[in-house]
C-alpha cells in the first residue's frame, strides 16, 4: 500500500511515457500507450492461409505448416523504433510486452497450439554483449498468455554469422547454412514448435533455423516474428 501511493506521487512529478508518442502512460500500460500499439501496421497473417511470410518456407522447410509476423516493418517506422529500442536501447521488456499483445492478437489462429516456444538464439558473444536474447523475451510475453513452455537448449547457434545488412537474397541462405544444430532432438519426436524471431527479412535466418529443427523426427513447425519487412 506504501510502495503503491509512493510510485503515484512519483508519477505525479516524473510520469512514465509511451516510447512512441511520448504520452503519459495510464494504469495497465508499460513502456507503450494502446493507442500506439493498435496504430501499428498489423499484417493480419494469423488469420491468412498461405500468407506471404508462409510463402517464405515454400519448398525449402516443408515441416512449417503455419508462420506470421504481427507488425509490417519500414524503415523509420514505429515499429522499427520499438524494435531498435528493444535490441540496442536497453528495453527488454518490450519483448515481453509485445509479446503478450500478439498473443492475445493470435489466440485461437492455431498459432498457440504448440508444444514449446522455441526462441532463435543469439550467439554466444552477442548473447554477451547484448545481455539478453530478444526473441526469449517475445517467447516469454507469449508464453505468458499461453502457458506453453520456453525451451531455449533445443536450438543452439554454431557460429557468428556475418551481417546480412547488403546481402541479396541467395547470399542470405548462403550465410545461414548450417548456422544451428538441435540439442537432444529426441525429447520433442512428433511434437509441435513454435519457432520465434524479432524480424524477418527473407527468411534466411528462421528458415535455417526451423531447417535445424527439421532434424527432429515427425516435428510441426510453426513460425512467428514480430515484424516483416514489406
Amino acid at each position: 500500500m506504501i510502495r503503491t501511493l509512493l510510485n503515484d506521487f512519483l508519477h505525479l512529478f516524473f510520469p512514465h511515457v509511451c516510447l512512441l508518442c511520448g504520452r503519459p502512460l495510464v494504469e495497465g500500460e508499460h513502456e507503450i500507450c494502446l493507442a500506439c500499439l493498435h496504430g501499428q501496421p498489423h499484417t493480419g497473417f494469423e488469420q491468412q492461409p498461405d500468407n506471404r511470410m508462409e510463402q517464405l518456407f515454400w519448398g525449402r522447410t516443408p515441416a512449417v505448416d503455419r508462420a506470421a509476423a504481427l507488425f509490417y516493418f519500414e524503415k523509420g517506422s514505429q515499429v522499427q523504433q520499438l524494435i531498435h529500442q528493444l535490441k540496442y536501447r536497453n528495453h527488454p521488456e518490450i519483448g515481453r510486452i509485445l509479446g503478450r499483445y500478439a498473443a492475445r492478437r493470435m489466440r485461437g489462429s492455431g498459432l498457440s497450439q504448440a508444444d514449446a516456444v522455441v526462441p532463435v538464439p543469439l550467439h554466444r558473444k552477442r548473447l554477451r554483449q547484448r545481455g539478453y536474447n530478444q526473441s526469449t523475451l517475445i517467447a516469454e510475453g507469449l508464453t505468458q498468455i499461453w502457458g506453453i513452455p520456453v525451451e531455449e537448449g533445443l536450438l543452439e547457434r554454431t557460429h557468428a554469422n556475418v551481417s546480412q545488412t547488403h546481402k541479396g537474397v541467395y547470399e542470405r541462405w548462403e550465410n545461414t547454412h548450417e548456422l544451428f544444430r538441435v540439442s537432444q532432438p529426441e525429447r520433442y519426436r512428433g511434437k509441435t514448435l513454435l519457432l520465434v524471431d524479432d524480424v524477418v527479412t527473407t527468411g534466411s535466418t528462421l528458415g535455417a533455423a526451423a531447417q535445424a529443427l527439421s532434424a527432429i523426427p515427425d516435428v510441426r513447425i510453426r513460425c512467428f516474428s514480430l515484424a516483416i519487412a514489406r
